[in-house]
């Protein structure tokens, strides 16, 4: 099965069930599991690979608990009055100096502090890592009460006789769809804590800003953020931080136009993503920002020569199949530098990967510097081999032929495929770079600026 339809089948779940219109404990509760119940179904048909990089040591909560403590006495925020708030991208970048900087918001924060508006950041933290220092328009999340106390305490309600019928219905209907076993009950349970903790954190935190707008980074996941933003009159502005397309079930909604907890508008790189994506909002509630960040950087990257050089871009969800592809493409192709680019999530597998190359006496690979820049990479690669992600339309804008494997989120390049802009070709397939013809991609469309 598909991962294109395992979505058609959820579609169709949500429909017979009206999912989106149900509640528990007063919480339209599949808002806040829907995309970790696809990325669930997805692992147990082995599909996609988990992803381990959140295991913690009893070393490490203890020193996160320390800094939360810290950061919530001397960082956060205080009762000043904002006109609006900013929740960035917590995963950064770093520019020419080292600085890190989040690219999504970065110019229209630049904007904002050039005509002196009245606003601040909230950094959320990077698993518990803030990258940049507190400062007047920054302060920091944290909130040792929210987030460690209030956490321990955390009581399991419980569910009355109609609400269990609510989930013994869905289990049903996902058991029979995908021949599995998936229980429900205590999954729900934790993420409608975990929601009303979000919601009460940030309502207290919302009245004492008074703030009329919130503006955010990927939205799913802070569905508490955003109702209790939402109940106080606050419009909630989303930037887009990745792809999206009819198969992202963070962002589509084919049978739904209204969907609780979703942002109230969205600045998107291009009109090519609400093209492709159901996205449950009327289009005068879309705006079109371009990609900035890659828009300023591609004009300097266009120039770069490139290189006998084959750049593989890993997901965390499909990265065994890649890495077995990297090495296969590097025997064959000995005269080619290979690069695996690491997904982030993934660097805590990078010693592994160095040992298989090693033993496979491979001197042509090389893990990518996590520290070089995506488009450093890309701009000298002549190929560039992938399933779905940002960098593959990006590697497209730098000119290199693309080829993408026919793993799980290839159905999500289907309007790259269909017009030819990339080759597909199946897992079990060698790559050949001399069968590799594809036409110049449509940039404007996607990026909203030419460069």
């Amino acid at each position: 099965m598909k991962a294109s339809e395992i979505a058609e089948k959820l579609f169709e779940i949500e429909k017979e069930l009206n999912l989106f219109d149900q509640q528990i404990h007063r919480t339209y509760f599949w808002k806040l599991i829907r995309f970790e119940v696809y990325q669930k179904i997805l692992i147990e048909l082995k599909l996609i690979n988990k992803n381990n990089s959140n295991n913690k040591s009893i070393v490490k909560i203890f020193f996160r608990v320390i800094s939360n403590l810290k950061n919530t006495i001397l960082y956060s925020t205080d009762n000043t009055y904002k006109d609006f708030i900013i929740l960035e991208n917590p995963r950064k970048i770093k520019d020419e100096f080292s600085n890190y900087y989040d690219l999504y918001t970065k110019y229209f924060v630049d904007e904002q502090i050039k005509n002196n508006m009245n606003f601040e950041i909230i950094d959320l933290g990077h698993s518990g890592i803030h990258y940049e220092k507190a400062n007047d328009n920054r302060k920091f999340a944290e909130n040792f009460f929210y987030d460690i106390i209030k956490k321990l305490f955390l009581k399991k309600f419980f569910l009355g006789k109609d609400e269990k019928i609510i989930i013994k219905n869905i289990e049903n209907q996902l058991n029979k769809k995908f021949n599995l076993n998936i229980k429900l009950e205590d999954f729900i349970i934790k993420n409608i804590n975990l929601f009303k903790i979000d919601y009460e954190k940030f309502s207290s935190l919302f009245k004492k800003k008074r703030n009329k707008k919130l503006y955010l980074v990927c939205s799913y996941g802070k569905e508490g953020i955003i109702k209790a933003a939402q109940d106080l009159g606050i419009e909630v502005i989303e930037f887009q931080h990745g792809t999206m397309t009819k198969y992202h079930l963070g962002y589509s909604f084919p049978n739904n136009l209204k969907i609780p907890y979703f942002p109230n508008k969205m600045l998107l790189f291009g009109k090519f993503w609400s093209d492709s994506t159901a996205i449950p909002l009327e289009n005068d509630s879309f705006k079109y920002i371009g990609f900035q960040d890659f828009n300023k950087k591609i004009k300097f990257y266009k120039n770069i020569k490139k290189q006998d050089k084959i750049t593989f871009i890993s997901q965390w969800t499909i990265s065994e199949e890649m890495f077995k592809k990297a090495i296969e493409t590097a025997k064959i192709y000995s005269n080619y530098k290979i690069v695996y680019r690491l997904h982030p999530s993934e660097q805590h597998l990078k010693d592994y990967y160095l040992k298989y190359i090693k033993k496979e006496n491979l001197l042509n690979i090389e893990i990518g510097n996590v520290k070089m820049s995506i488009l450093d990479e890309l701009s000298s690669s002549k190929y560039v081999v992938g399933v779905y992600s940002t960098a593959i339309y990006e590697a497209l804008s730098l000119d290199c032929k693309v080829i993408l494997l026919e793993l799980y989120g290839i159905e999500y390049m289907e309007y790259l495929i269909s017009n030819n802009f990339v080759e597909k070709i199946p897992i079990h397939v060698n790559i050949n770079l001399d069968s590799t013809i594809v036409e110049k991609v449509e940039y404007e469309y996607f990026f909203g600026e030419e460069p």
